[in-house]
């Protein structure tokens, strides 16, 4: 018999070797559990594996040792009985095997004992734990090497002998690095992207079986499936460089799945993870947003509406022209990533101040902005709403992202934006983060005169009425939110009502707000004292309240009684109590509301009434120093004779 560890001299083959005896008494086995009679033969195979000179023996091995690893008993699978020490042998001494193998001259490579010893790596590797498979890669990162060269050995003996039966025996490898490519470990990651060849290796392989006709097409359907899901298990939680790299090599390769006749939807819900990743990468994102058409064209594929049909030339040139509803319409998975990379895109040419031009294969998509407006009147998943408002927002806060809403909505059929926004508002059908992102759009647009519309103090005056119901009331419809989404509605719907005031002229007094709005704008400061863009927002809208009021007389001022209210005082007691630098400019505004008020004579005897206002001033003089301090101290002695 060969010893095959001591003819190659590796010392890894007795460190591998587990042992046990040839065989196996009958009056041994009688003495063994069942659990402990399958390990014990489990040794007995890798033994014959690795050292019987006669292949077919090996071979017969091969097809009981997996045969065991497959086998259940009350769905407890062999790997979960086996101990740590006995799998990291089992493994070990398999990838070991392959490596041998593979090293010798290519006739004397028994492709059956290369897939034989697959097949047990991934079935071994798929029923144990992930911790457990984490152990085991570490130690056997040094064999990736040797996995691909295997894949590649496979792969040539399919592509010699043109056979569709070799698509099984491919199978395994490709497995085998997904379970490699779904560890956490970022130095496993790394060296699988970059060390072994492994995504130029993808690239050439997807390459030779698909597109060129005069080769042969070795592999289905299912073999894509598995390609593509390798691709998305390797960029998830991928570093960005490496993001990038994978970007560079294998876009063709991703966007090529729906060109595929027989192309599934899971196979394109792979797909559009991928694309979701990269476009996380901010670099990378603004890069396929202005060079990548096919990127563009394969998005607009997905998140066409369900229902409608499309030529399909128009977006495939390879495929027959001809009227079909695109499949992805159906699958919200598919249409939650598209929009999510869509979003992530957009977001980054709209995050930089310094980007006056955006790139213009972006503004060329004049189906994006119809398409997100179809989604807020007509979509009924809350996800894929969000993700396309966050969208609109984005576009909101930049000049040429307002331009390209106005001008990509001239002539559609869906409303214009602020309608839809305002509907949005008025309904109350959506979750607090919705609506939150409904007010941060439409106080993009407020803020720059974008509302668009002949009658705009109608429309001002309809949001005003609007925003006060959901200041005063935020899960109105969702009561399931949290109290920290409950309280960002509101902030957001405060700062945009303050708009709505600015820019629309109308008297203050009727702003739609009353003592329930304040106690309701009071419980969010309280709740969110460490929250200094809370303070800011609320304390602007409180100042042009107070600064709006305009008294000829201070009777005039005086019929505002809401600014004198115990509600109104309280809020600015906790402005002026607030700590830290981020929240000087919120303090300085609860100051200038107290001189305003103390205007009018009448109102002192209130201010000086209010023990929480009084007690804040005093604090305030306490706790900091120069000139406010100052006009603090002058304050409370314009009041306390009025106690």
């Amino acid at each position: 018999m060969q010893d095959y560890g001591r003819i190659n001299g590796d010392f890894e083959a007795a460190d591998c070797y587990i042992d046990y005896p040839m065989e196996i008494r009958a009056s041994e086995r009688m003495n063994h559990s069942r659990g402990d009679q399958q390990v014990v033969m489990m040794g007995h195979l890798m033994h014959q594996i690795c050292y019987d000179q006669y292949p077919q023996e090996r071979m017969n091995a091969f097809r009981s040792l997996r045969k065991l690893l497959s086998r259940t008993d009350d769905d407890d699978s062999i790997t979960s009985r086996c101990h740590v020490g006995l799998e990291q042998q089992l493994d070990r001494k398999l990838s070991w095997q392959l490596s041998y193998d593979l090293q010798q001259s290519t006739e004397c490579i028994n492709v059956h004992i290369i897939t034989g010893v697959c097949d047990c790596l991934c079935m071994l590797w798929t029923g144990s734990s992930q911790e457990r498979r984490e152990q085991s890669f570490s130690q056997l990162i040094n064999y990736l090497p040797w996995y691909l060269q295997a894949w590649k050995f496979l792969a040539r003996k399919a592509l010699i002998l043109e056979q569709h039966e070799h698509d099984t025996q491919l199978q395994s490898i490709v497995q085998i690095f997904r379970l490699w490519a779904q560890v956490k470990q970022s130095t496993i990651k790394k060296y699988l992207i970059r060390s072994t060849n492994l995504v130029t290796w993808l690239s050439q392989f997807w390459i030779l079986n698909s597109s060129t006709q005069s080769a042969p097409r070795f592999i289905d359907n299912t073999m894509r499936l598995s390609l593509i899901g390798l691709i998305k298990d390797l960029s998830n939680r991928a570093s960005d460089t490496d993001k990038e790299y994978m970007h560079n090599h294998l876009l063709e390769m991703v966007l090529d799945c729906r060109k595929q006749q027989e192309a599934s939807l899971t196979m394109m819900e792979a797909a559009s993870n991928v694309l979701w990743n990269w476009a996380t990468v901010d670099r990378l994102g603004r890069s396929m947003a202005e060079s990548s058409p096919e990127t563009w064209q394969a998005l607009q594929y997905m998140l066409q509406r369900r229902g409608t049909k499309t030529t399909t030339k128009v977006l495939n040139n390879n495929l027959q022209q001809q009227q079909q509803r695109s499949p992805a319409s159906s699958n919200i998975t598919i249409r939650r990533q598209a929009m999510s990379v869509v979003g992530t895109m957009v977001a980054a040419w709209t995050s930089k101040a310094d980007i006056e031009r955006p790139p213009g294969l972006l503004i060329q998509q004049v189906w994006l902005v119809p398409r997100l407006l179809d989604v807020l009147q007509n979509e009924r998943d809350e996800d894929i709403r969000r993700r396309s408002i966050r969208t609109m927002r984005c576009l909101a806060t930049c000049d040429w992202g307002r331009s390209f809403i106005k001008q990509s909505a001239n002539g559609a059929e869906e409303l214009p934006l602020p309608h839809v926004l305002l509907e949005i508002l008025r309904n109350r059908h959506d979750g607090p983060e919705i609506q939150c992102q409904a007010c941060q759009t439409l106080s993009a647009l407020i803020t720059h005169e974008s509302i668009g519309d002949d009658d705009q103090n109608t429309v001002y005056e309809t949001l005003i009425k609007a925003l006060a119901h959901v200041i005063a009331d935020p899960i109105a419809v969702n009561d399931s939110c949290s109290s920290i989404s409950a309280d960002k509605l509101t902030v957001a719907a405060c700062e945009t009502f303050r708009m709505c005031l600015v820019h629309n002229h109308s008297d203050p007094n009727s702003s739609e707000l009353s003592s329930t709005h304040l106690c309701r704008i009071q419980q969010v400061l309280e709740r969110n004292a460490t929250e200094p863009a809370f303070h800011l927002q609320i304390s602007e809208l409180l100042l042009h309240l107070t600064l709006t009021a305009h008294p000829v007389s201070a009777s005039a001022m005086n019929q505002s009684s809401l600014l004198l209210s115990s509600p109104y005082l309280d809020c600015i007691s906790i402005l002026l109590g607030s700590v830290g630098p981020e929240t000087e400019i919120s303090r300085t505004n609860a100051i200038d509301i107290v001189l305003r008020l103390m205007e009018c004579a009448e109102n002192k005897k209130p201010l000086a009434d209010h023990d929480r206002l009084l007690t804040s001033l005093v604090n305030f003089c306490l706790m900091h120093s120069g000139s406010q301090k100052q006009t603090v101290k002058q304050v409370i002695l314009n009041i306390v004779p009025e106690i």
